[in-house]
């Protein structure tokens, strides 16, 4: 069995392999491939009749093939469940009947069905028909995602931009793990929206009784995102706030990127470092600066579901002034980590990681290139480099 994957994935992994089933007749969530070599998925499902063993992810039950779905809870006991999966198989007895974490099969159905209806009208990653990017003037670009959402964005940006022309999205793992955390009624905070490529997404999952709050300092980044947050009516359930988030209340200096935009920093060694290696244009701006925690007294959310921050290298400071809203609403995090914004501050990558592990009491995660979650330590995190982590709640 592979080894260093999320110990959810593994325990169904497990269990399932321990029925004894063909692999072939097992169907999974795609990133099951590692844990059960030769599993079917969602790119080449088996027929209910040749399948003995369905693996359920909790979070995305719109995926699964209707015909199979009904099949499998008409045929197959639940025999394993945890936080995330329900395995299904044919021919065992109901060993999970008294797990806490069994779904009772209507209210499997009834997910499925509502998951199903929200993504109808989003369709999948790799949708072909999408409409042409336009230029409409100003140096804009309009275009619409793979999940059927306009945006518009700055046509100069060489970092983000052309991959959500070509592809209809922009890191294919980072989108899958947000929009498998967000559900309707859910709030989602998106610190250092950019674009909004997590914004619309977030917006789109969440519903109208759900909410987003969106975070961004870059002036006219921010503006283009308030015209894509209305084309997409998602106007009514979006705060669009035009600031930095930081340690204190205050103003801040942003390095904007004249190409890679993406990349804008409050920290001027990142700026300078882009500038010598890149020969990237620079320019810097005052901007405001609020606490995370100073943004939630103002919109009194009831509930904070997930965060995302990117704010290249200034990681430490968002979740410094965001102390009581981690407490109140223990919230599942999305953030970057990146050796390279480290440079020159030897002391800085592990006193975010204290802060995370420590203080904040939170689990990391490292997203994997086949959508799967691991765990990471400090020194795992420098080896590797590059990471977009999930930090969980401990306990």
């Amino acid at each position: 069995m592979a080894e260093g994957f999320d110990p959810f994935w593994q325990a169904a992994a497990d269990h399932a392999a321990a029925l004894g089933a063909p692999a072939a007749s097992i169907f999974a969530p795609i990133g099951f491939e590692p844990l059960l070599p030769g599993c079917r998925n969602l790119d080449n499902p088996p027929a209910i009749a040749d399948c003995n063993v369905v693996i359920l992810h909790k979070g995305r039950l719109g995926e699964v093939p209707a015909d199979l779905l009904i099949g499998a809870l008409g045929a197959m006991p639940v025999s394993f469940a945890n936080e995330v999966f329900l395995v299904l198989s044919r021919g065992g007895d109901d060993g999970a009947r008294d797990n806490p974490h069994v779904m009772p099969r209507e209210a499997v159905l009834a997910e499925a069905l509502r998951a199903s209806k929200r993504t109808a009208s989003a369709p999948a990653q790799n949708r072909s028909a999408r409409m042409p990017a336009t230029y409409i003037g100003q140096g804009r670009v309009l275009l619409e995602t793979a999940f059927g959402h306009l945006m518009l964005v700055d046509g100069r940006d060489t970092a983000i931009v052309p991959h959500l022309i070509r592809d209809g999205w922009f890191d294919r793992n980072l989108t899958t793990a947000i929009s498998a955390r967000l559900k309707p009624g859910m709030t989602f905070v998106d610190i250092g929206a950019n674009f909004g490529t997590y914004t619309l997404i977030g917006a789109g999952l969440v519903g109208e009784q759900g909410r987003v709050i969106a975070i961004e300092p870059a002036p006219a980044i921010a503006a283009l995102l308030f015209e894509s947050i209305t084309m997409n009516g998602f106007a009514a359930r979006t705060d669009l706030l035009r600031c930095a988030v930081g340690a204190d209340n205050g103003t801040a200096t942003l390095h904007e990127f004249a190409t890679r935009q993406g990349s804008n920093t409050l920290l001027p060694a990142i700026a300078d470092a882009a500038h010598a290696d890149y020969g990237e244009t620079i320019t810097a701006r005052e901007v405001p600066c609020r606490t995370l925690d100073a943004i939630v007294a103002d919109l009194t959310p009831e509930r904070i579901d997930l965060v995302k921050i990117d704010v290249e290298g200034f990681e430490h400071a968002v979740l410094t002034g965001a102390r009581d809203t981690l407490a109140r609403f223990r919230p599942t995090l999305i953030l970057e980590w990146h050796t390279g914004f480290f440079a020159g501050r030897d002391d800085a990558a592990r006193s975010l990681h204290d802060l995370l592990t420590g203080e904040l009491g939170y689990r990391l995660h490292r997203i994997e290139g086949d959508g799967t979650t691991r765990p990471v330590t400090f020194d795992d995190l420098m080896a590797l480099g590059h990471s977009d982590l999930v930090a969980e709640p401990a306990g």
